[in-house]
């Protein structure tokens, strides 16, 4: 599920639950560029409570990246205070 807008809906009844939540199985993307207004921050996660999924997602992570750009983490937590 790509919720990487979750959270901007002007509405006042409360937001329908993350797909984390409702499947077992599902995938959610999230990131702060666009519900923070954080664009050009490449800052994302990944949520599943499938263990076995998790566990290849950080073994391809591993493979391709080591870290993020410190950068990039420091204006992320600038922009979420």
């Amino acid at each position: 599920s790509d919720e990487m807008y979750w959270g901007m809906a002007l509405q006042k009844e409360p937001l329908p639950k993350s797909s984390a939540l409702r499947y077992e199985k599902s995938i959610v993307l999230g990131g702060l560029s666009k519900p923070y207004g954080l664009p050009g921050l490449r800052i994302g996660w990944l949520v599943t409570r499938d263990n076995s999924a998790m566990a290849k997602f950080a073994q391809m992570k591993d493979y391709v990246t080591i870290c993020g750009s410190a950068p990039s983490e420091i204006l992320a937590l600038i922009g979420l205070r």
